[in-house]
């Protein structure tokens, strides 16, 4: 007998209560048993599809470490043993559906709005939170939000120590803090590459703004910087998030279905799927206006491969939608360095 969702909302609650707050030994280990604690809340199949805001403090600043708990919580539900069971929507998607509504943050609170959002992205709830300073330590909050009722029904939560590293992240304002500096306070290793280090074609440049790679070899970041050389506005999106990154010793992330590949900035499409002419299609394709620069990350996760060279080549599948069709294309940059 299926029990109704009060029900289970209650007896998420009353069992997370129950259990002691865990004390992680670092900011990488926090959120990962914030991420194991939501996987549990929120049940296999009970939600498929949810979107991750960023965590404020409690006086509502958003600051590069809620922007961090958000984005690692993203991978943290798509990968490893939580793979496949969470279809989590973009940060930027649900950015951009808040813009085109002239919705706030604070609307996800508002159970009209949260409802005309969650029709919007067709997703099931929303995870969102706080972060606490606890003095020598700080302490995370994760909320999920019923996009249907508008209340909360799943949480999480755990202490980090306030090291350097995560003191460093609560200073900077997400607004400002770039994807390179909060790889680097988070032990990634951010390398700005040399000038002339691009892909061109007869209507756009792509740029390599910085590329990190993690300690143990097996995450690796690319930042591209997006250019449009036309004189019209042109409409871009990855062919499925189909990308590799190779490296001069033979490592190839990626290579396995453990592997996988992430992309800010640009929507993963289908070709098959695209309706021509239809101009809600085009929403789902970036728009650039002649000359517009606009950043671009790919982020590499190799479960079963570790990097072990020094050079790398990045390439990727990207698709332009013209009038009638959407053309393939593929990028390719080699002489991507890693500098020690």
């Amino acid at each position: 007998m299926k029990l109704p969702f009060t029900t289970l909302a209650i007896s998420y609650l009353v069992l997370l209560i129950s259990q002691p707050i865990h004390a992680a030994q670092d900011l990488e280990g926090g959120i990962q048993e914030v991420a194991q604690q939501l996987s549990a809340a929120l049940g296999t199949g009970k939600v498929k599809k949810l979107a991750i805001v960023e965590f404020p403090d409690l006086n509502g600043y958003q600051s590069a470490l809620g922007q961090f708990i958000a984005e690692e919580l993203i991978t943290q539900l798509s990968i490893g043993a939580n793979a496949g069971q969470f279809d989590v929507v973009e940060r930027r998607q649900l950015a951009r559906v808040l813009q085109e509504q002239e919705l706030t943050d604070s609307s996800l609170f508002d159970a009209q709005s949260i409802s005309k959002i969650g029709k919007i992205l067709g997703i099931e709830a929303i995870v969102t939170g706080s972060i606490a300073d606890l003095g020598t330590d700080v302490k995370v909050n994760a909320r999920a939000i019923s996009v249907e009722s508008a209340k909360v029904f799943a949480a999480a939560s755990t202490k980090i120590p306030k090291t350097d590293t995560v003191l460093q992240l609560m200073r900077q304002n997400a607004g400002l803090a770039s994807q390179g500096t909060v790889s680097a306070a988070v032990g990634l290793r951010p390398q700005v590459q040399r000038a002339g280090l691009f892909f061109q074609n007869g209507f756009l440049r792509i740029d390599v703004t910085s590329f990190t790679v993690s300690k143990d070899k097996k995450r690796a970041t690319i930042s591209l910087s997006l250019e449009n050389t036309s004189s019209q506005d042109i409409y871009l999106a990855t062919d499925e998030c189909r990308a590799t990154l190779v490296d001069n010793a033979g490592s190839v992330v990626p290579i396995s279905r453990g592997d996988r590949v992430f992309v800010t900035g640009l929507q993963c499409m289908d070709v098959t799927q695209v309706v021509y002419g239809n101009e809600l299609e085009k929403k789902k394709f970036v728009r650039f206006e002649p000359g517009a620069k606009t950043p671009v990350i790919f982020a590499f996760q190799g479960d079963e491969t570790a990097f072990s060279g020094n050079l790398f080549t990045f390439s990727a599948e990207m698709l332009e939608l013209a009038e009638k069709q959407a053309r393939r294309f593929t990028v390719g940059i080699s002489g991507i360095e890693l500098l020690n």
